[in-house]
């Protein structure tokens, strides 16, 4: 009797310890008292509103500063040939929708305009190479006023240059520089005023500087659409649909001012063209014609 007392008493004792035990657990907090991941300081949601909100003003300043003016220091770093163009006269120093935009050939055409301080004076070293190749040195950048407004503007002066020769820079923004090279020695002026845009190395204007050859984008849907905005120098986006040049109505549209690709006249010259030949553009989601 004394055993199975005894055993009992030991049953009895080990129930009490396990159900302390499993109270014990079941109660354990899941964070020490005072852990900072459990506090709330008052104010301190407050001030994390305040963070976010100091970081989204941040960004905001950051996106600010990134359009802001720029300055005469930004001509400083090393400029790339995107592209050039020639004005119909001396006058001419913007790009203009009249001028064959040239896209240069980097396996042998290739410009460079380096643009650097030296004891708070800026220099320009220039070089072009392909139909005919000049290399220029430490020209100084002289600070004038600019017919494009507030733009920084200068003209580039060197021992080298003749008389009739004006080189002049703009800079159009921070990672885009127009060069004007006028030669006013010549009867015939109109090939005769340079009129390039160079992007700064490195930059993503840089990658993308075939787009530099556009002066207008616009987005068509009909076929009408399509042929009223063929423009020079205009890149045009196509969505996604069929376009039956059957349907064009010529009347409508100022076919002087629409080339003709073939070189044959106008674009609608022949609308029955498109009739005959299967003029249907057929464009799908992955941007193909058929």
């Amino acid at each position: 009797m004394k055993k199975v007392r005894l055993k009992r008493m030991v049953w009895i004792v080990m129930c009490m310890l396990l159900a302390a035990f499993l109270g014990a657990c079941g109660s354990k907090p899941d964070h020490k008292l005072g852990d900072p991941g459990t506090m709330k300081t008052p104010g301190t949601e407050k001030e994390q509103e305040t963070e976010t909100g100091t970081e989204t003003e941040t960004g905001t300043e950051t996106e600010a500063a990134a359009t802001e003016a720029v300055e005469w220091s930004d001509f400083c770093g090393e400029w790339i040939l995107a592209g050039y163009e020639y004005g119909d006269t001396l006058e001419d120093t913007e790009p203009s929708d009249r001028n064959t935009y040239y896209l240069p050939d980097h396996h042998w055409e290739y410009s460079q305009l380096f643009i650097y301080d030296d004891d708070d004076k800026l220099y320009a070293d220039y070089y072009v190479s392909g139909y005919q190749a000049e290399s220029i040195n430490g020209m100084a950048l002289v600070e004038e006023d600019s017919a494009s407004g507030n733009l920084p503007f200068a003209s580039l002066k060197n021992r080298s240059d003749m008389e009739q020769m004006t080189r002049t820079v703009t800079l159009i923004g921070k990672n885009e520089l127009r060069y004007c090279e006028r030669y006013s020695g010549l009867e015939c002026d109109a090939d005769h005023m340079l009129i390039a845009t160079y992007l700064r190395d490195g930059s993503k204007e840089l990658e993308q500087s075939a787009e530099y050859q556009y002066l207008n984008e616009v987005t068509v849907s009909t076929v009408q659409e399509l042929i009223e905005a063929i423009q020079n120098r205009t890149k045009i986006i196509l969505k996604e649909g069929v376009y039956n040049f059957s349907e064009v109505d010529c009347d409508s549209i100022d076919l002087e001012r629409k080339p003709d690709p073939a070189g044959g006249g106008s674009v609608c010259k022949d609308r029955a063209l498109g009739q005959r030949r299967g003029g249907v553009l057929r464009l799908s989601g992955g941007g193909r014609g058929s």
